[in-house]
């Protein structure tokens, strides 16, 4: 390591599919010594070598210079909050709850696979959805929420701001053969998109929330009240927003029936909740 030059390496990390490709992730505030940090961990992984990888350099959130390497053939994972320079097009894959996926820059996507698939699973549980059922799934992403839930439900409408986002849970969904009749996916603000489907008379059966930290504005919550389904599911990395936005919908008309902590980010004091609200 170049110690000519100061700073601190902020993270190392994996992320490990289920086809068996692994990405390295790292974030440090010297690109130049982060490569020979680099080069030192792969001596570590008899996997690995300094051929396979390739490399991107970027701007994180907090001003440090970010590089990240994709292995074994597979794209370069990078953070959908940053700034990267490259290769825009770039992509990795995953398989999360039996939706195969495709990702890039701008899509926010659960890391610890394992761990989503459990939280996935209970937040379906929750759903108890039907096979006529219509499901609409606010901040839905790369709709990977509501995708993992169709094959119980006869339709799905997705909403989420980001373009790019929209455009893979389009890609995803036509992968899977399905029309926009069973899965319409729609770039809308998800509180405009709620007003808009309940003042057009949509009567989702359930409806999943996975707001930001933040939590949900109180127009996605009066819009997802005066739209009535029987069932909220909300997905929250978040737990006092998760707890705030749950006491709006009991003051009007919906009960908590149960809440499941998910440990998404062992280690840390951070945990994912899965809140279950039936109405009346």
């Amino acid at each position: 390591i170049d110690r000519s030059l100061t700073g601190s390496y902020r993270h190392v990390g994996s992320i490990g599919d289920q086809s068996s490709t692994v990405h390295q992730r790292f974030a440090a505030s010297w690109v130049n010594q982060f490569r020979e940090l680099f080069q030192n961990l792969c001596h570590l992984v008899s996997t690995l070598t300094a051929a396979d990888v390739d490399d991107d350099v970027g701007v994180g959130p907090f001003g440090d210079l970010m590089l990240c390497h994709g292995f074994s053939g597979t794209e370069t994972a990078r953070d959908s909050s940053s700034t990267t320079f490259g290769d825009r097009e770039q992509s990795i894959e995953d398989t999360l709850s039996g939706v195969s996926l495709r990702m890039g820059v701008h899509e926010f996507y659960q890391v610890n696979t394992p761990a989503a698939e459990l939280l996935y699973a209970k937040a379906r549980e929750y759903a108890g959805l039907k096979p006529d059922d219509f499901l609409l799934d606010l901040y839905c992403g790369m709709g990977t929420i509501g995708l993992s839930m169709l094959a119980d439900c006869k339709r799905l409408v997705g909403v989420e701001v980001v373009p790019q986002a929209v455009e893979g849970a389009k890609e995803t969904a036509a992968r899977l053969g399905l029309d926009a009749d069973r899965a319409d996916f729609r770039c809308q603000d998800a509180g405009a998109a709620a007003a808009q489907l309940a003042a057009e008379g949509a009567r989702p059966d359930v409806i999943v929330v996975d707001p930001p930290r933040k939590g949900c504005d109180e127009a996605t919550l009066t819009a997802i009240a005066e739209m009535a389904p029987r069932t909220v599911v909300m997905v929250s990395c978040n737990a006092a927003t998760a707890a705030r936005d749950a006491k709006w919908l009991t003051e009007h008309g919906y009960k908590a029936v149960e809440v499941q902590p998910v440990d998404l980010f062992p280690r840390t004091k951070h945990v994912e909740t899965v809140v279950l609200l039936s109405k009346g």
